[in-house]
């Protein structure tokens, strides 16, 4: 919601989340904001990053992972999760435009010049499956369907507020 519309204009609502993480998302906290969004008229809702997570395109895997959780995990999968159970019913849940912004687990798909051998094959199985390298295009999000797809680092609604994905978790991260 702005503050900033002169007394004659509507307000424009928007309504700011981030960090599902694809297959690891906690749909109860999805539920509860596809709620919000059937009983409240956005303008527009923001997906700030991470809308998948991609463990096996991270080099942490191995330390983030030990217990077998990744045992049936594939990137397809992740991606058909992430549209059936995220995007799905957050597009039956609002006639708003839904702006899709990147965060560092969605770059893994998007600037793969950091990943090792490994992670490059299993990154070109996914991109062979979906006949695309791009991001959008595998996960759907097409602009008839209400998505704006936004890489950009920075956001900026009304010139005023800006939109940012923490990008590192390393000590210079507020620099970044």
């Amino acid at each position: 919601y702005t503050p900033f519309a002169r007394p004659t204009e509507k307000p424009f609502k928007v309504l700011i989340f981030s960090d599902t993480h694809g297959w690891l998302a906690d749909l109860k906290a999805l539920r509860c904001i596809n709620k919000v969004l059937q009983r409240n008229k956005f303008d527009e809702v923001c997906i700030n990053g991470d809308l998948v997570d991609l463990p096996y395109l991270s080099k942490h895997t191995q330390r983030l992972f030990p217990d077998g959780i990744l045992k049936e995990y594939t990137e397809i999968g992740e991606f058909e999760y992430t549209r059936d159970q995220i995007l799905k019913p957050l597009r039956n849940s609002t006639d708003a435009k839904i702006r899709v912004r990147l965060g560092n687990h969605d770059e893994r798909v998007t600037k793969p010049n950091f990943l090792s051998d490994k992670q490059l094959q299993r990154l070109a199985v996914l991109y062979k499956h979906y006949q695309t390298t791009k991001y959008d295009e595998m996960l759907g999000l097409s602009s008839d369907d209400g998505y704006i797809y936004d890489p950009s680092d920075v956001f900026t609604y009304f010139d005023k507020f800006d939109v940012v994905h923490g990008l590192s978790l390393t000590k210079n991260a507020p620099e970044k």
